[in-house]
């Protein structure tokens, strides 16, 4: 179990459906529900808005299986059939916190990720994971330059009785003219620490980077990512691809490919869109999934 899986503010979107539905989470856009339904029309997701656009709940009905392994033996496995999250706020709009419950191998599981705000530019945000045997405690710190963000850190601490072992994860975003995300990187570090024996300390290490690539009208164009192992060796990871509908900026196609560990390998999202402009239909390889806003 990795903190990049792990210690990430809990949502139901990945990277590159954040990108798509963007224009759908703005806070100015007076939609009271965005659902995402299957080729048999089964709702899959469903997320609901307050009057002002705020995002108040998402449901995640997949199935989402995960393993952990030591030498390439399973020590542990489990399944979460139902994730649903309801946003709380503040009367000046900023979140106070969120409550994920998800149905984990038939047990309902219940986590609250609260946020502080102790400067103007930094947001906090602290959680607990506890299962079984397991507790971790997580912190993620954001820190903005206006309305750029500059840089996120992530701590995860996973105590076995007295000790703990703690992860962190560091993610610096770059930026060019226009405040145009151009690279991020991202830097790890996992320390041990037991009661009474000296602390294992390893230094930050360079993990992953990533580049963003735009054409001429500045629309993004790529996205390619490295990663790097203890010695430092760079290892190809995944590569997006950004095809228009003409001189629009409706995203037609995307095409991704990812490293030898991904499978598939290759992954072609189709995009079509209503008349008024509305996200209508996406192809993810084989998969249809169709969009209703309700507004």
């Amino acid at each position: 179990m990795s903190i990049s899986s792990i210690c990430q503010t809990q949502n139901t979107i990945n990277d590159i459906e954040t990108y798509l539905f963007s224009e759908i989470f703005k806070s100015d856009n007076s939609i009271e529900e965005f659902i995402e339904l299957n080729d048999e029309n089964d709702t899959i997701r469903y997320w609901a808005f307050d009057e002002s656009g705020k995002l108040t709940k998402e449901v995640d009905f997949r199935n989402n299986s995960w393993s952990a392994s030591v030498s390439d033996q399973i020590t542990h496995e489990s399944t979460t059939y139902r994730t649903e999250i309801i946003y709380n706020y503040h009367q000046d709009g900023k979140i106070n916190n969120y409550v994920e419950t998800r149905n984990v191998d038939g047990n309902i599981q219940n986590t609250v990720h609260k946020f502080e705000y102790p400067s103007q530019d930094t947001i906090i945000e602290t959680f607990k994971i506890i299962e079984d045997r397991i507790q971790i405690d997580c912190e993620i710190i954001k820190r903005n330059e206006g309305t750029t963000l500059k840089s996120i850190v992530q701590t995860m601490k996973n105590y076995i009785g007295t000790s703990y072992v703690q992860s962190n994860q560091r993610t610096e975003f770059l930026y060019g003219q226009g405040n145009r995300l151009m690279s991020q990187n991202q830097y790890y570090a996992v320390n041990s620490y037991s009661e009474n024996v000296e602390p294992e300390i390893m230094d930050e290490v360079l993990g992953l980077t990533t580049d963003y690539k735009y054409d001429k009208k500045g629309r993004l164009k790529n996205i390619h990512e490295v990663e790097y192992d203890k010695e430092g060796k760079t290892k190809f990871r995944k590569d997006v691809n950004f095809i228009y509908k003409g001189k629009s900026k409706r995203i037609r196609n995307i095409e991704i490919n990812y490293g030898e560990n991904y499978n598939p390998n290759f992954v072609k999202y189709g995009i079509k869109y209503n008349q008024n402009g509305d996200l209508k239909k996406i192809k993810v390889n084989d998969s249809y999934f169709n969009y209703v806003i309700k507004q």
